[in-house]
């Protein structure tokens, strides 16, 4: 088995009791982070990376998982983290100031998170949630990489070239450029190699 549940923190006040510094569980393995709108595909792209089918909950209902979801991926040494998904129409205000405590109470409490994968559909790039996403990230002084998903959506060459222009001209908000981005298709596996492999040669921050 390549990557194995560990535990699920549903609450600001079970953090404590789960990380200490950079402890998790006693574990000091490095972490990465996914997190991305509400049915942007996230739990099928940790199932594609851990190369597992149904480790990750893959539901039909947006907004579905609401606590941090922890996996060790065994194969190579590295935990990683399924955050809630942020976005969702339905999501009430209050909702949406508890998902900010929430995630911005975990990312400063645990020193052994690496980096955070920010996901977004490929086919509607920079939503505007994303950019105050990435923002709140960037603020907490939280290491950033892009992933954009559901590439094998896209309907044809002219409709893939139009959207990575869009979105190159969209990175220059942060300094960044197209190869810090990861196209992904969970469906097919397309990228999944590439971003595996930089998740491998991360280093503890």
């Amino acid at each position: 088995m390549a990557g194995q549940y560990l535990v699920t923190i549903g609450d600001i006040s079970n953090i404590p009791q789960v990380i200490k510094d950079e402890y998790l569980m006693g574990d000091n393995t490095p972490r990465v982070a996914f997190v991305g709108r509400s049915n942007v595909g996230k739990s099928s792209l940790i199932n594609a990376v851990l190369a597992e089918k149904k480790l990750a909950y893959v539901s039909k209902q947006p907004g579905k998982t609401k606590g941090i979801h922890f996996f060790r991926w065994t194969e190579h040494k590295i935990i990683v983290a399924d955050l809630p998904g942020y976005g969702f129409a339905k999501t009430s205000k209050d909702e949406r100031d508890r998902w900010n405590r929430f995630i911005e109470q975990y990312f400063k409490t645990d020193k052994s998170l690496a980096r955070v994968y920010v996901l977004m559909d490929s086919r509607r790039g920079f939503m505007d949630v994303d950019i105050q996403a990435i923002e709140f990230l960037t603020g907490l002084g939280v290491d950033v990489g892009f992933v954009f998903t559901k590439i094998d959506q896209l309907k044809n060459q002219k409709a893939t070239a139009a959207a990575k222009k869009e979105i190159k001209e969209g990175l220059k908000r942060w300094d960044a450029d197209m190869s810090q981005i990861h196209w992904i298709s969970a469906h097919d596996n397309g990228g999944i190699a590439g971003l595996v492999q930089e998740i491998r040669e991360i280093k503890r921050a």
